[in-house]
């Protein structure tokens, strides 16, 4: 039965004795069913008014968890762009203490100095070994992080389930970024093994000969560079440690959305 049936039966129903009624009742009656006109139609407005703005601000919610993950998307992309080069420069490192070997083997006189020096350069082939093992599994760590956001932010966009797929996140990227952290951690003491070894080729070489000077320069050369790695890795950390928070901001903002949501739900129901 509708609105307007309704009234009539409301009004007519109010006459105890229909022989009694008279002209008076409609003309009530017309400004009675414009008031409850009005007062329905107001209700909607509201209503719609509300959901509205209820709208307006889950929308300025996506908008700035979308801007989050982008920057989020940009730092990661950073940071395996920068594991890329430090995994370049251990392996050009690599092979010049390969080729650094190689000279120690052909240009030396068999002597109990060059047997020395040998021996910590196969050490420091092996450390150099095991942060090739570590930054592989950086880079791997950075890559996934790198791509769970950008599924993260594609997953959002689609969903139109006010910001759910932001949820994918948050755990998985404080996870990332922690199990980062402790492998620069284990890639920092590595390369101090290898600066220790590298320093003490330097102090064993103290001859003046050309082959002792080349091996001393040598030495400095790799040195510096693996300083270099050690502030990259520093670098690396750092901006892992601004991003720390994501997981807490996304885990708050989706909760937000999801309040927002069930009002949106209740609203609906009437």
């Amino acid at each position: 039965m509708g609105i307007a049936k309704s009234l009539v039966a409301i009004f007519f129903y109010e006459v105890e004795n229909f022989n009694d009624f008279k002209p008076r009742y409609l003309k009530t009656f017309i400004q009675k069913y414009s008031d409850f006109k009005y007062y329905y139609l107001n209700i909607r407005a509201q209503k719609l008014e509300m959901t509205n703005e209820i709208n307006k601000i889950i929308l300025n919610q996506l908008k700035q968890n979308t801007s989050e993950i982008d920057k989020n998307t940009s730092i990661f992309k950073e940071i395996f762009e920068e594991l890329e080069n430090i995994r370049r420069s251990l392996t050009t490192i690599s092979e010049s203490f390969t080729n650094f070997t190689n000279y120690l083997e052909y240009n030396l006189y068999q002597s109990e100095e060059k047997m020395n020096l040998e021996k910590e350069v196969q050490s420091s082939l092996k450390n150099i070994d095991q942060l090739n093992s570590i930054l592989d599994l950086i880079s791997g760590i950075a890559e996934q992080t790198s791509l769970l956001s950008l599924n993260a932010g594609i997953d959002a966009a689609r969903a139109g389930k006010l910001g759910r797929g932001f949820a994918v996140i948050a755990d998985e990227a404080r996870k990332l970024s922690e199990n980062t952290q402790m492998g620069l951690g284990e890639m920092e003491g590595a390369i101090k093994l290898v600066i220790q070894t590298i320093q003490s080729i330097a102090k064993s070489s103290n001859s003046s000969t050309q082959e002792m000077n080349f091996i001393r320069d040598k030495s400095n050369e790799f040195s510096k560079i693996i300083s270099n790695l050690i502030n990259s890795g520093k670098e690396i950390s750092d901006k892992l440690k601004q991003r720390s928070n994501v997981g807490e901001d996304f885990e708050k903002n989706v909760n937000q959305l999801k309040c927002y949501e069930d009002v949106l739900a209740k609203l609906n129901q009437y």
